[in-house]
């Protein structure tokens, strides 16, 4: 990212802490989002740096994030298990330097026939495999969370969110995914040491996270523009827009390309990058502006729960709205058992099945 491209973004969170009579300025707002240490770094005199004991910190987990991404690298090497890491995980020490900005996990993709090779993997080297939030596991889910423990210099446990299917956009649950294309493997490369999907691609699946997680995930905007110089390249636009095409998210991959590109003035991506009319655009995606104010509003129930707003965020976002209109309507009335016996352990199959109606109802009353 340049300076230039930096205080277009100071701008953006200015005049979003203006709007929000709790966030004192483009500093408070930039700690929120969790990228003040970029914004420092490449504009200092518009960007102040956070406290000393911050800083050292976000430094000292870093390297302890690198150290669990070899750490992957390591244990799935020695049994010859593809991986490739991506988000920013895999932008860490090529795209972002320690500190630039804040991650909670390393998030790595390995393919579906390896998935309980890679399980036993993990746990034999003192893994613990973690409980999903906000909920069971489910059939098909998309894989699992491992927590790494503290290990050598590494300051506190650390998660690696390890994906062996590809979660679907028109489900509500995370369950029945698909893997990953095999395009994806075939050309995947060399980020720094880490193996990554191709750039195009690799943009291809922060859309579809962004999508997955009803745009709430801000971090994946700010990763994708760590991509904008490589997907320039006709090919690697070409491939961003097949595969979100192939995702099922290539409507949000053109709003938000085109929004990135008007209001960070940069140089547009190519005619075969993904495209999407404009007008078709809802108002979270016509601006920059609004999706950070999205993330800033989202309450932790938000991020959590699937809400009615988010429902009707998901049917304007995905390729195919009708089908996941009839989707997400199943999954939200009749969810998986697995579900309901999480949810209401103590009921009867009956009971947990009204129990489930009368929450849904519910929140349909609250947002009228």
């Amino acid at each position: 990212m340049t300076e230039a491209t930096a205080g277009h973004w100071i701008d953006l969170l200015e005049a979003a802490a203006e709007e929000r009579e709790h966030y004192s300025g483009a500093a408070h707002v930039a700690d929120q989002l969790g990228i003040r240490g970029i914004l420092n770094r490449l504009l200092g005199s518009r960007m102040p740096p956070a406290s000393e004991g911050e800083r050292v910190y976000a430094l000292l987990w870093d390297e302890t994030l690198l150290e669990a991404r070899a750490d992957v690298g390591r244990l799935l090497g020695a049994h010859a298990i593809p991986y490739l890491v991506y988000k920013g995980g895999a932008l860490l020490g090529a795209e972002y330097r320690p500190g630039d900005v804040r991650m909670v996990d390393v998030d790595v993709l390995i393919p579906l026939d390896a998935a309980e090779q890679a399980t036993a993997i993990f746990q034999a080297a003192g893994w613990r495999k973690k409980d999903p939030v906000g909920g069971p596991v489910l059939p098909g889910a998309p894989g699992a969370v491992f927590a790494r423990p503290v290990v050598d210099e590494a300051i506190s446990p650390l998660d690696v969110d390890v994906h062996w299917l590809v979660a679907p956009v028109d489900r509500l649950f995370p369950w029945r995914g698909e893997p990953l294309p095999d395009e994806v493997w075939q050309s995947a490369t060399l980020l720094g040491s880490a193996p990554v999907p191709r750039t195009g691609h690799h943009a291809a699946l922060l859309v579809h996270h962004l999508v997955r997680h009803d745009l709430l995930h801000f971090r994946s905007v700010f990763d994708l523009l760590q991509l904008w110089p490589a997907l320039l390249a006709p090919e690697e636009s070409a491939a961003f827009a097949s595969l979100a095409s192939g995702l099922g998210v290539s409507r949000v991959a053109g709003w938000l390309c085109r929004a990135l590109a008007i209001d960070l003035r940069l140089e547009a991506l190519g005619p075969r990058g993904p495209r999407a009319p404009s007008a078709w655009a809802p108002g979270s995606l016509r601006s920059v502006l609004s999706l950070v104010g999205l993330a800033l509003d989202a309450s932790e129930r938000d991020f959590e729960a699937m809400t009615l707003s988010r429902g009707l965020r998901r049917l304007r976002t995905v390729d195919r709205p009708i089908r996941a209109s009839r989707l997400l309507l199943t999954d939200a009335l009749a969810p998986p058992d697995e579900y309901l016996r999480w949810r209401w352990p103590g009921a009867r199959a009956p009971a947990r099945r009204l129990r489930h109606l009368g929450r849904v109802l519910g929140r349909l009353w609250e947002t009228t």
